[in-house]
């Protein structure tokens, strides 16, 4: 095991047991592994629930929330960090349920009792990323991490283009990152891009894929915008490109914001 933080190995540890929570909560699922994980593993998250599964495994979440709205922004915290397949889901009295089950419930419930909030307090550091080879559903007790340098270790992915299209009033093209800026993220690897998603990066002919580095993953992106509404034109250009999952996202000065900061320009 490689790490630059000994308590990565540690034990995780566990505020509380799922089946035994009553109510209505809604929790960001990091994954399903055997009962002795690490810190390092559920990437230093806390607070950390579990839930036995049938099959003796455990399924591990992180944070208890009860708006819908901090959820989703700190599920794409999560999924930044570098766990792709992170989702929300909602229990009541102490069961899994679907979300929008829980939604429902909640909308049209008044008297609904729902857990207190406890929401996920991010380590702020560069995390530890799994190997590709041990995802969400690995049933080995130790998955090996790889080093978790703030840089990673191979090239990053280009599509050969070298500048996008020229700014006019019509577009809303920006050409610097001074200030408000909206860029579509369309990916986030520390390894290589997988085959199958750069032949679609490769489809996008206009901008040329642009990276930074975050907690260890280079965060691909195209555009550049002066407002929310040009940057969404472009997302839907690369979800028709089969890039389902590309969102809007927004950088100050060339630094991402995330969740109420974000959102503030968002809604503008």
């Amino acid at each position: 095991m490689v790490g630059n933080n000994t308590s990565d190995s540690q034990p995780a540890e566990i505020t509380n047991e799922l089946e035994k929570m009553n109510g209505l909560l809604y929790t960001v699922q990091i994954g399903v592994y055997s009962k002795q994980v690490t810190r390092g593993q559920l990437y230093n998250l806390k607070p950390i629930y579990t839930e036995k599964l049938p099959n003796g495994l455990y399924r591990y979440t992180a944070g208890i929330y009860n708006q819908t709205g901090k959820l989703l922004e700190d599920k794409r915290k999560v999924v930044d960090l570098g766990v792709k397949d992170a989702f929300v889901s909602s229990y009541y009295n102490a069961k899994r349920i679907p979300f929008a089950e829980g939604q429902k419930l909640q909308t049209e419930n008044n008297n609904l009792k729902m857990e207190t909030e406890n929401p996920i307090i991010f380590n702020g550091s560069a995390s530890p990323i799994i190997n590709t080879t041990n995802t969400a559903n690995n049933t080995s007790s130790q998955p090996t991490l790889v080093n978790n340098n703030p840089t990673p270790t191979i090239a990053p992915f280009s599509n050969g283009v070298s500048s996008g299209p020229a700014p006019t009033a019509e577009n809303g093209v920006k050409t610097d990152e001074a200030g408000i800026s909206f860029k579509i993220q369309i990916g986030a690897y520390k390894n290589q891009v997988p085959n199958d998603v750069a032949s679609k990066f490769l489809n996008i002919k206009t901008w040329p894929v642009q990276n930074v580095v975050i907690n260890g993953l280079y965060i691909y992106t195209i555009g550049n915008f002066t407002a929310a509404s040009f940057a969404k034109k472009l997302r839907d250009e690369a979800v028709s490109l089969g890039i389902t999952d590309a969102y809007v996202t927004v950088y100050k000065d060339g630094k991402k914001l995330y969740g109420a900061d974000a959102a503030q320009y968002m809604s503008r």
